[in-house]
């Protein structure tokens, strides 16, 4: 594909990569709506459209397969979101692009002929146009027509004029570089001990008298003050109850098996080895002619009779180097464009010329090879058994829910609908809308109860387990519980005052008989926990055990060698510490890395700019997300 060429042809400027890649997923939940059938989202009016969506969708996912030899786990786009950032990251683009022609910015049609001409498809050998007649054939081979091509490369090119006017003014003075050397190099270590108010919790807690906690609650009982709760009875149309109840006969297991039989079939395999020499994108045609002559030398001494494995341990850049350059089974058509027309003609025990794929340079070695294989109906017969009860008893409950909303807006109670279904109900307790009950915890159930009046019964929720119907029984308003009504609560929180109080009584002692000279493990011994350490952190760093911690680091940075700092308060605990090393930057480098230094700094600072102006957009322009079509076309 022409978008795979581009990708691994020219270096995107460093907006363009923050706008493709953004994966920080920005959910607004009244974007979300119902939409048209082929439209995934609205941005200012400009539809995306679902085929667009699943283009961009499928080639992010090959991307990552390609980058795992072909091979992903089936929750694999699942787990990382993946609908949810490419659809962000289109989002964006559209915004960039939608705002750059809003404020009049125009593509010359030369600017639109010199961004072809990047691509080396469309110059001959030595450097030239390849004629409209081959440029026309090359972008019908490729699925594409000359209009949406060329818009797109419009469009980019009015996402760089715009970013680059936006980030341009992007500067930092040296003094402002020679801090920030300074914030980035400068260096404490230390060693210390947590005091946590938890343990002490015992101890003060026997003494407590019931009078102190009637005064600890008169000082402030609107503390204690309830917001306000319900009590529902419900019903539950449990979809996993129906999927154990459900049957699926020996003909419709066989038929569901030869409509999925692709799903159970493994292509034609190879079991292979690679060496792989990586081309970054943007390189010089000189720096990648001198990868390919290494490649080139690395295919003689094979020819000599080196050791492929060993080979691939010493020169290989991809991460199976580290085991010989071995690649496992790999699986016809899952491998980046190129790998596979070398990989699959080669004859078992035999090694490629090199191939060259959007990743690099590649030497192939094939060690096995088979045929395409189908999983027999017997191995999938209960793989195929779990799928179908489930989908049958999703529809089941589907139907039965959608009867029953049907009775519920014509006023049926909740007693009758129980008795002709067959179903239980039961009886949660108070709760407020933020707490739910039970597993019912979700803010469309809460929602939803509590957005009727009492003696309502509310339509079907969608839950995890099936489908929600509920009455609210009982509605309590917000109050101010008596004091025996909170007796525990106003226990719990006395309790854990006077143990806070206790737990920096005692990490001041420690403090000062660390400053009298005790040792930190001494401290730790009598404390019985552990000391702890912290090596080399600079003032952003991570404090082993405690996570980041502004407060315990500015308190670091704030000591020389051997000094003691405490107690900080770090979340739910005090630390005390002495300070091991407070090292500082060595400025003979600086000149030597302040260019690099000054490079990063600007490229963080156009990107939170970028990031700041992208959020404008979003609330100047209306963002529509049409959730149940992008549910539908990525599942």
């Amino acid at each position: 594909m022409l978008d795979t060429l581009r990708r691994n042809v020219r270096r995107l400027s460093w907006t363009l990569w923050l706008v493709i890649a953004a994966f920080i997923v920005l959910y607004i939940p009244n974007l979300v709506a119902g939409g048209g059938s082929n439209v995934v989202a609205e941005v200012a009016g400009d539809p995306i459209m679902a085929a667009e969506f699943r283009r961009n969708f499928n080639e992010q996912l090959s991307y990552y397969r390609n980058l795992n030899q072909g091979e992903l786990p089936d929750d694999f786009a699942q787990s990382l979101q993946i609908r949810n950032v490419v659809l962000e990251q289109m989002i964006r683009q559209r915004l960039v692009l939608v705002a750059a022609r809003d404020q009049g910015f125009a593509i010359a049609p030369q600017e639109i002929k010199d961004r072809i001409m990047e691509y080396p498809v469309f110059r001959d050998d030595e450097g030239h146009w390849v004629g409209d007649q081959e440029y026309l054939t090359i972008l019908r081979s490729n699925g594409q027509d000359p209009a949406s091509f060329e818009e797109s490369i419009i469009s980019e090119l009015l996402v760089e004029r715009l970013t680059g006017v936006i980030t341009e003014g992007v500067r930092i003075t040296d003094r402002e570089l020679q801090d920030l050397y300074q914030r980035r190099n400068e260096t404490v270590s230390f060693e210390f001990v947590q005091v946590r108010p938890t343990a002490f919790e015992l101890d003060v807690g026997a003494g407590i008298t019931v009078d102190e906690l009637i005064a600890h609650y008169e000082r402030d009982p609107d503390a204690y003050r309830l917001p306000e709760q319900r009590r529902v009875s419900y019903v539950l149309i449990d979809t996993e109850a129906i999927r154990d109840a459900v049957q699926i006969d020996e003909d419709a297991l066989r038929a569901e098996y030869e409509a999925k039989i692709a799903d159970y079939t493994t292509g034609e395999q190879v079991k292979a080895r690679q060496i792989l020499f990586r081309v970054p994108p943007g390189v010089s045609q000189e720096e990648k002619d001198e990868i390919r002559t290494r490649a080139e030398e690395a295919v003689q001494r094979l020819a000599e009779g080196a050791d492929f494995a060993a080979l691939a341990i010493e020169l290989s850049d991809d991460p199976s180097a580290a085991a010989g350059g071995d690649l496992g089974w790999v699986t016809r058509g899952r491998q980046v464009e190129g790998f596979d027309e070398i990989a699959f003609e080669l004859e078992p025990g035999s090694i490629s010329e090199i191939a060259d794929t959007a990743f690099g340079f590649h030497i192939i070695r094939v060690e096995e090879e088979r045929a395409e294989q189908v999983q027999p109906f017997e191995e999938v017969r209960g793989q195929l058994q779990q799928r179908l009860a489930w989908e049958r008893a999703e529809e089941q409950a589907s139907e039965m829910s959608e009867r029953l909303r049907r009775e519920v807006l014509r006023g049926t109670g909740l007693e009758a609908l129980t008795q002709e279904h067959g179903l239980s109900i039961d009886t949660s307790p108070f709760f407020t809308q933020e707490t739910g009950f039970g597993e019912y915890i979700s803010a469309e159930v809460t929602g939803r109860v509590f957005s009727l009046g009492q003696g309502r019964v509310g339509e079907p929720v969608r839950v995890r387990r099936g489908y929600l119907i509920f009455r609210v029984d009982e509605i309590a308003a917000p109050h101010t519980p008596a004091f025996e009504q909170c007796k525990q609560a106003v226990r719990a929180d006395v309790i854990e005052i006077r143990a806070r109080e206790r737990a920096a009584q005692v990490a001041s002692e420690y403090v000062e008989r660390m400053r009298q000279g005790e040792t930190t493990r001494a401290i730790a011994d009598d404390a019985s926990t552990v000391l702890d350490t912290a090596e080399a952190l600079t003032r952003d760093g991570f404090v082993p055990a405690l996570g980041r911690s502004v407060e315990l680091l500015n308190a670091a940075f704030g000591l020389d060698s051997g000094q003691v700092g405490g107690p900080v308060e770090v979340d739910d605990r005090l630390v005390v510490f002495r300070l091991t090393e407070h090292r500082q930057p060595d400025w003979s480098l600086f000149a030597e890395q302040q260019d690099a230094l000054r490079e990063q700094e600007i490229g963080e600072r156009r990107n939170r700019l970028f990031e700041g102006f992208v959020q404008r957009l979003r609330d100047r322009y209306r963002v529509r997300i049409h959730e149940d079509v992008l549910q539908r076309v990525a599942g």
